[in-house]
């Protein structure tokens, strides 16, 4: 269960299921079982502690800081069907369990979707690793499998090594941008109620559902919908955005 090393134990499992030394059965249900078990879990957590389940996830992710709004907005899009598709995006398929809870999506729909994703994942691993092992046949095979296994490696590594550098870089902008834009919170409410600021309420609905408290006065507008209802809010006064 731990994250990356399945596809690759699935796909030789599903090699080894071709030569027939594992029932293709057998392996489907040993690896789905525990997952769809693990994931009811993280469904139960997200929904009894919310945004803190998720935030602690996230925490482990390349990019923290858009990290639950980018699940969110995902889930939200996608609702049950986010559970199967997720599986197949890095990044995602570990959160999308929680934030099914937190949406309080109900138990029944969660254990459909996640049941139907997990087989479809763990099958579609384990019919290429079983297809690659009884239907290749034919001259060079061998020199190209070499080949393959030589320098697959090495790119996998490159281009972990490179989406890592590229994220670190993308997160010190942004750091840098918080820097020069930030106003504390100490001096928004100082200036509550004089007219020369507006407020604006960012948070997904999935955080408003989790804590609907809010700044008194503030607009609350999603980030998707900024463009579209830029022109209700007063540019002639100091703009304040605030998320979670």
């Amino acid at each position: 269960g731990l994250p990356m090393l399945v596809t690759p134990f699935l796909l030789a499992a599903g090699a080894l299921a071709g030569a027939g030394m594992m029932s293709p059965t057998l392996l489907v249900l040993v690896a789905a079982v525990p997952s769809i078990a693990v994931d009811a879990g993280w469904y139960w957590m997200g929904r009894k502690k919310g945004l803190s389940i998720i935030g602690l996830v996230c925490r482990l992710s390349l990019e923290r800081d858009s990290c639950v709004r980018k699940t969110q907005a995902f889930t939200s899009r996608h609702a049950g069907r986010s559970l199967i598709y997720s599986k197949f995006l890095p990044g995602v398929g570990h959160l999308a369990p929680p934030m099914a809870g937190l949406a309080q999506i109900g138990f029944s729909r969660f254990l459909f979707w996640e049941t139907i994703g997990t087989l479809i994942f763990t099958i579609s691993l384990v019919v290429a690793g079983y297809l690659a092992s009884i239907g290749v046949h034919w001259p060079g095979w061998s020199r190209l499998g070499a080949s393959v296994l030589y320098y697959l490696p090495i790119a996998f590594v490159g281009l972990v090594a490179g989406n890592v550098g590229w994220k670190y870089v993308q997160r010190q902008r942004f750091i840098r941008s918080l820097r020069a834009d930030r106003i504390e919170p100490r001096e928004v409410a100082e200036r509550l109620g004089s007219g020369n600021q507006i407020i604006i309420d960012l948070r997904h609905q999935l955080d408003v559902l989790h804590d609907p408290r809010s700044v008194p006065g503030a607009m609350h507008i999603y980030p998707e919908d900024l463009e579209r209802r830029y022109q209700g809010i007063p540019i002639e006064k100091d703009i304040v955005l605030y998320c979670t």
